[in-house]
């Protein structure tokens, strides 16, 4: 019994007594009782990005072979406001370039950033990152060049297509901002804090040149890409049971030279109290408490990650008593 047991566990399964069903997860595929297909991870099936290289080099050869897929691909706001409703055109365009000369920068760009942020990340998270730049970028490109229209009704605002993968680009150069800011990048001795005013600028230098069409959108997903990716990071992203990131040198104001870190500053606080601040202290209190709950689970676990954020708890700790001990005082 003992050797049947061992070679085959799944009939043991089958026979429990309790009827207790049970699912094991085998690569990308869910099992239930190790015999029935729950469900199918897909997107662990492919690496984020790989698959998104391949789309990328798909949708390239699409356009340049039937230049007639391009209307339907690219985004025009012309034709994604009523009655057309081209609502697709937000998801599809971030994948389509206009340009071909930025695509090899752009797939250059998202391997080695992929090669680094998907073992920090996950495949499900880069993955998410991708698609919610790309959307609420497009999304914004296009509110804007709408609303552009109708202050100086110019009929390219609304005519001319716009797509590319420039709004990801400059995504990852925030990303690695706040992964590694002073840090050496890929074995190479330079400043991630400067990546994205780099991109930035070459954006806009680039957008200058005369064989260079869709400059404005080209600029506007480059900016939107780099304030949405900041937005998703700095507040709402999930990693390591952390939400977001609070820390002072992922602030507004460092992606500025530090002559006007101090005058951005200003700025960006009254701009962020007014908009953003009773979902900035809610985070800050959660995470206040998180760090204070999750305490005697770090002390249990003594990896240098572990460490500093036990040392961290703790600051928390000693400052809300320390608060507590001066208003006594007073």
């Amino acid at each position: 019994m003992e050797d049947v047991e061992s070679q085959s566990p799944t009939v043991a399964t089958s026979h429990n007594p309790n009827n207790v069903t049970t699912t094991s997860k085998v690569g990308p595929f869910t099992w239930l009782n190790g015999s029935t297909l729950l469900k199918v991870d897909w997107v662990g099936l492919f690496y984020p990005t790989l698959l998104v290289c391949l789309i990328l080099l798909g949708m390239a050869l699409l356009t340049t072979v039937f230049p007639g897929t391009l209307p339907f691909l690219a985004l025009r706001p012309g034709l994604f406001m009523p009655p057309h409703f081209r609502v697709w055109n937000i998801i599809t365009s971030g994948f389509v370039h206009i340009n071909l000369l930025s695509l090899p920068g752009n797939i250059s760009f998202l391997v080695l950033c992929g090669r680094y942020l998907e073992p920090i990340w996950g495949k499900h998270e880069l993955f998410k990152f991708i698609l919610l730049v790309n959307i609420t970028s497009a999304f914004a490109t296009c509110l804007t060049r709408i609303l552009l229209y109708f202050i100086f009704y110019q009929p390219f605002l609304l005519i001319n297509n716009s797509g590319g993968f420039s709004s990801v680009t400059a995504a990852f150069c925030v990303a690695l901002k706040q992964l590694t800011n002073e840090q050496e990048i890929m074995g190479y001795k330079f400043k991630s804090k400067f990546l994205p005013a780099i991109m930035i600028l070459w954006t806009f230098a680039i957008s200058m040149l005369p064989f260079m069409s869709g400059a404005l959108s080209e600029i506007l997903v480059v900016l939107y890409g780099s304030l949405f990716s900041w937005i998703y990071l700095r507040w709402y992203q999930v990693n390591r049971n952390i939400t977001g990131d609070n820390s002072e040198q992922f602030q507004f104001s460092h992606f500025f030279p530090e002559f006007l870190e101090s005058k951005v500053a200003v700025i960006s606080n009254i701009f962020f109290s007014i908009c953003c601040m009773p979902k900035t202290q809610d985070i800050q209190q959660v995470r206040e408490n998180e760090n204070i709950i999750k305490l005697a689970e770090l002390m249990e676990n003594p990896t240098d990650e572990a460490e500093r954020r036990r040392n961290l708890g703790l600051k928390v700790v000693e400052e809300h008593l320390n608060s507590i001990i001066d208003k006594d005082t007073v």
